[in-house]
């Protein structure tokens, strides 16, 4: 968990150095991609190390100040850094990223509690990452990646797209969405052969945890719901700041998320998790959710409203004012879209915790291999 931590430190630092260069976008991108992958890793330590720390009255207790640390990285990530990048530049803001993460990691290295009861050594997971097998994978699915990059910015492919318009419209990211996809169908086809393949490493610790998953009832509902219930939100994430972008607020976005959207969301998800603890998770399920997705229809109406003024300023380098009434509003529908998406980040968190019914020594082995 900590190495991964201090690989990401140093991931955007460099980051920050490749900024000026014109070839510089490329590498970020790379460089984005492992991060997301590392990104990834921690997120399974960090859980791990939830339930390892905590017993369950604790996880209950302890779940607002969870989802709060959530938000509050969330906001400075689409909000603070965003700010810094686009009034000084994106060089500060990833190294400002860097150092604050840089920062968090010191922390952890003086603060957390020792509760991991390591099993293998570092070399091991050395030694693994290694193996022949793991590197030609990795290897012909970097030659893929890259022979798709090429092959759409090839003549052969601008030919396709005169003839087949549909081609037209899909670029890059879009193929690697349709190929994900398939590799989801595949997955779902073949499921019961990868199964009796993984059940012949039946000793693996990490075996063990993914066989008690699907095999419990109900399976693909439960990861049909863990993957829909915030996937408005993540759109909505996505769009918002490109909406007061287009809006011509711009200016504005650094106190709307870190004056209003900060403070909403710390209370959403200290709320969200008081009320979960009283009153259950079964009883404030659905209003969380309902909650979270009535942001999406706010944000709907005001850009309805909006629209003229997104017609004048979008792209425009000098924008006119929207009226101080209008960035209330605005202000204020981010506010709710913001406390409410604590609250449904609780349910999330407090769902997946309940899911995990491995016993505490499966659990220490578990993140001990981490």
């Amino acid at each position: 968990m900590l190495s991964v931590q201090a690989v990401l430190v140093v991931l955007f630092i460099t980051t920050a150095f490749f900024v000026p260069f014109s070839w510089g976008i490329s590498a970020i991108g790379l460089l984005f991609f492992i991060g997301a992958i590392l990104s990834a890793t921690h997120d399974t330590a960090i859980d791990g190390f939830y339930l390892v720390a905590l017993n369950k009255g604790e996880q209950a207790r302890f779940v607002g100040y969870r989802v709060m640390a959530y938000r509050i990285a969330m906001m400075a990530g689409t909000g603070g850094i965003v700010t810094i990048g686009t009034k000084f530049g994106w060089y500060y803001a990833f190294m400002t990223a860097g150092i604050l993460l840089g920062g968090l990691f010191f922390f952890h290295i003086l603060f957390l509690p020792k509760v991991e009861v390591a099993i293998n050594p570092l070399r091991l997971l050395v030694k693994n990452l290694l193996k022949f097998r793991l590197l030609a994978g990795t290897a012909l699915f970097a030659i893929v990646i890259v022979g798709l990059r090429f092959f759409i910015n090839s003549t052969y492919y601008a030919d396709v797209t005169t003839k087949y318009m549909v081609f037209k419209e899909l670029g890059f990211s879009d193929w690697i969405s349709i190929f994900l996809f398939f590799g989801i169908v595949m997955l779902s086809l073949f499921k019961n052969r990868i199964k009796n393949n993984i059940k012949q490493r039946s000793d693996s610790v990490f075996v063990k945890a993914f066989l008690s998953f699907i095999d419990r009832d109900h399976g693909g509902i439960l990861l049909s719901f863990i993957i829909l219930l915030r996937a408005g939100e993540f759109l909505l994430s996505t769009m918002s700041s490109a909406f007061m972008v287009d809006l011509g607020i711009k200016l504005h976005i650094g106190w709307i998320t870190a004056g209003i959207g900060l403070p909403a969301s710390i209370a959403g998800a200290l709320l969200g998790g008081w009320l979960i603890s009283k009153f259950t998770l079964k009883k404030m399920m659905l209003p969380f959710i309902l909650a979270q997705n009535l942001t999406n229809l706010l944000y709907m109406v005001i850009a309805l409203i909006f629209s003229p003024l997104i017609i004048q300023n979008a792209g425009n380098s000098n924008p006119i004012p929207i009226g101080l009434v209008n960035l209330i509003s605005v202000a204020a529908v981010h506010g709710f879209d913001q406390f409410s998406g604590g609250l449904g980040t609780s349910v999330l968190m407090t769902f997946l915790m309940r899911t995990c019914f491995v016993n505490s020594k499966q659990r220490i082995m578990l993140l001990g291999r981490v």
